[in-house]
C-alpha cells in the first residue's frame, strides 16, 4: 500500500509539473490544469483512505492526523470545481484535440 501511495502522489506531482510547463509555454493550459487537480484529488483520497486502513484503529482515533486527512481531503475533491467537473474540462479538451481545434 505504501509503493501505491508514494507513486499515486510522484504521478500527481508529476501532473503538476507538466501543468506549470504548459502555463509557461502557452496560451491556455486549462486541460493539463484540471487533469492535475482530478488527479492529485482522487490520489490524495486513495491514500489517506489506504493510511487509515494501515493505522487501523490508531488512524480512526478522533484527533489523530490520518482522521484530519481522511476528512479535509473530500474538501480536495470539490473546491475549485468538482471531479465532474473537471472529467469536463478534460472530455472537452480531448474532443477538440482529435477535432483539431
Amino acid at each position: 500500500m505504501l509503493a501505491d501511495m508514494a507513486t499515486e502522489l510522484e504521478a500527481a506531482r508529476m501532473l503538476m509539473y507538466r501543468d506549470a510547463f504548459a502555463k509557461d509555454t502557452q496560451d491556455r493550459s486549462a486541460v493539463e490544469a484540471a487533469m492535475a487537480k482530478l488527479y492529485a484529488s482522487e490520489a490524495a483520497h486513495r491514500a489517506a483512505d489506504k493510511a487509515m486502513q494501515i493505522l487501523a484503529s490508531a488512524g480512526y482515533r478522533r484527533g489523530s492526523t490520518v482522521e484530519r486527512l481522511v476528512r479535509d481531503v473530500r474538501a480536495t475533491e470539490i473546491y475549485q470545481g468538482t471531479s465532474e467537473v473537471q472529467r469536463m474540462v478534460i472530455a472537452a479538451g480531448v474532443l477538440a484535440q482529435r477535432d483539431g481545434a
